[in-house]
């Protein structure tokens, strides 16, 4: 179908705008939708015309040709209100949208079934369901005090949801077996413990006897049988528990009732019950009261009647024997829990008094091994001084300037313990540089010098980085030479990039190296002075001003002493006894050879002349001298 033709459909021109093109569309298929025109072929397939238009000519992109959607299934899968309710006519680019609604799944209900016992505690299931088509298996937890008939939700496990919408829920209906308190006898598998029940039949008359054997010989108990009131007691005497007795009433020189009385003596818990052919009140009374009969069965017998007597019988001697069991049970728990009860104040003070105790050992021992801890950094600083006598005190007032302004930044404890132990240990890493490097000044480094300095930031990482605890530190370790502007190494970091520890550690870390080129009671603030002529390019320009109040709190008290001092720089010729080294001597070749503050002598000015005639040294020495002082009296 042609573009014009689409216009033409749609009953609007070639210069309408999408909005009325949307207007058209949206008349047009209210009137010819399928919904409202049943089994109208015409309709049908104006509406599919007015589809096809209104794809086309809604897009830009699709007047180009013709539509890949088309209007072919399209009526079917969206019906008349799809098309006003999910069609979105509030844009403006007057693109068709159909916007299928996500459905949620099904939810899938099933039944499962617990014991008692597991109801009532808790417990864990495995459960296997039919969902989407294939059996799905699912380990549930029961909880505690679960009742029968109780449903237990689990989200999202039912059938899967259509058009991206959520699974349904799968619902398992508990199902409570009945607790029984005491076991089914007859259906016990426990044959051996039945076996161990005798029953006792006696009747003067053989076939009786014979038939009660045929009658019983597929029960589990065992079965005793005597000709004669004598005979029973006689077996009575001999079997170690019987449960049963049933006796004839009508038996040669002792009757049932007799043998049933005398039988109390032997058996007082067995369940005893007469069996006769005549009925005799007199007889029966006292059967019921000397002889303690609970049941009285008629000659000829009914089988099943019989065999359900007996069992009923046997299992009311097992409830009367278990009851006792229990109530044995219950009495001797109550007794252990009087017990306790009693001694139950000592036992938690001495429960109380152990965990308290082990408490103390642990805390004691988290003190040790935290003490052992510092020690071990403590040694390390300590080694890295050994190595390079010239940063001595360095590594410890690099620390505290770096505590100082953490602690000013109001920085959590545990990152300026970090820090602190970044501060102390930032030079370690230098141990693997050879002896000459170490002794020479750094302004004299030769670029192979250079190169293997640059290296000690990243050494010093991989030395702590086995121990766990110390990674946090080794990582501000390497980049505490990083510059603001990007300028360091060993990474090229700059700005925000660079770890707050670091830069603090970098600023301290200068600025105990710069108090080393000052020497007058204005120390400090020299060396912040030279320190702000790099705040943007080498630190952050936020770090500065928490500098001043450590700086001045860590050096001050170290020139107290020097007041009346004067600075100046002589030649070697000049220097003269008395005379005090305001920082520390390097050799033209980078050799250390005397430290700061160290008041030199003839024996140290003579050393000092020699070899500076042997390696003459460009510029003046620092020195500073005493004033002299005149008293005067009054």
């Amino acid at each position: 179908m042609s573009q014009s033709n689409h216009f033409k459909t749609l009953g609007v021109d070639k210069e309408a705008t999408p909005a009325e093109i949307k207007k058209a569309f949206r008349k047009l298929a209210l009137k010819y939708h399928p919904d409202r025109n049943a089994d109208d072929k015409t309709a049908e397939d104006k509406f599919k015309k007015i589809n096809e238009a209104y794809t086309v000519l809604s897009d830009s992109k699709r007047k180009e040709g013709f539509p890949t959607f088309g209007s072919s299934g399209f009526y079917k899968k969206y019906n008349q209100e799809n098309i006003f309710r999910k069609f979105d006519f509030s844009g403006d680019t007057g693109r068709d949208n159909f916007r299928s609604e996500p459905q949620k799944g099904a939810d899938i209900e099933i039944e499962t079934e617990v014991s008692f016992n597991d109801a009532a505690l808790g417990t864990e299931k495995m459960i296997v369901f039919l969902c989407n088509g294939t059996h799905q298996e699912l380990k549930i937890n029961i909880p505690a005090g679960m009742y029968n008939g109780r449903k237990i939700r689990i989200s999202g496990k039912g059938a899967q949801g259509e058009g991206g919408g959520q699974a349904g829920d799968l619902y398992v209906k508990i199902t409570v077996q009945p607790f029984e308190f005491l076991p089914d006898i007859e259906t016990t598998d426990t044959t051996e413990v039945l076996s161990q029940y005798f029953v006792l039949l006696v009747d003067d008359e053989p076939n009786i006897l014979q038939a009660l054997k045929r009658l019983f010989r597929r029960e589990p108990y065992t079965f005793i049988y005597a000709n004669s009131g004598a005979d029973g007691l006689r077996i009575m005497a001999e079997t170690p528990e019987i449960v049963l007795i049933i006796s004839d009433q009508r038996m040669p020189m002792m009757n049932g009732v007799e043998f049933l009385s005398l039988s109390k003596k032997l058996a007082p818990d067995a369940i005893r019950m007469m069996l006769t052919s005549h009925s005799d009140m007199e007889a029966t009374v006292a059967a019921i009261n000397e002889g303690g009969v609970t049941r009285y069965i008629r000659k000829p017998w009914e089988d099943s009647e019989l065999l359900q007597t007996v069992r009923d019988g046997v299992r009311q001697y097992h409830l009367i024997k278990e009851n006792r069991r229990q109530q044995e049970i219950i009495k001797q728990q109550k007794e252990e829990l009087s017990s306790w009860n009693q001694n139950l104040k000592g036992r938690v003070l001495a429960q109380t008094t152990q965990i308290r105790r082990q408490v103390e050992d642990v805390h004691r021992l988290n003190q040790r091994l935290q003490s052992n801890f510092q020690g071990v950094i403590e040694s390390m600083v300590a080694l890295a001084e050994l190595r390079d006598p010239k940063t001595r005190r360095h590594s410890a007032n690099t620390a505290s300037l770096s505590i100082a302004m953490a602690q000013a930044l109001n920085l959590p404890s545990n990152e300026i313990e970090i820090i602190r132990i970044a501060a102390l240990l930032h030079d370690i890493g230098k141990n693997a540089m050879s002896d000459v490097a170490l002794a020479m000044d750094e302004n004299n480094y030769t670029d192979e010098d250079y190169l293997e300095y640059r290296k000690h930031p990243v050494l010093g990482q991989i030395a702590l980085d086995s121990i766990e605890d110390l990674r946090p530190a080794a990582l501000l370790i390497r980049h505490h030479h990083e510059r603001y502007d990007g300028m360091g190494f060993p990474d090229g970091l700059s700005g925000d990039a660079i770890p707050m520890g670091a830069s603090i550690i970098a600023l301290a870390d200068c600025c105990d190296r710069e108090m080393a080129f000052h020497f007058a009671r204005n120390a400090v603030e020299s060396a912040i002075d030279n320190l702000l002529k790099r705040s943007g390019t080498v630190f952050p320009p936020s770090l500065l001003p928490y500098l001043a109040k450590p700086a001045h709190d860590l050096f001050d008290h170290l020139y107290e002493r020097h007041d009346g001092l004067t600075e100046m720089k002589v030649v070697p010729e000049k220097l003269k006894p008395g005379m005090i080294l305001t920082s520390e001597l390097f050799s033209r070749s980078g050799l250390l050879l005397l430290q700061a503050w160290t008041e030199l002598d003839s024996a140290k000015i003579k050393s000092l002349q020699r070899i500076f005639t042997i390696d003459p040294l460009p510029g003046g020495i620092p020195v500073a001298i005493r004033h002299s002082r005149k008293s005067s009296s009054i």
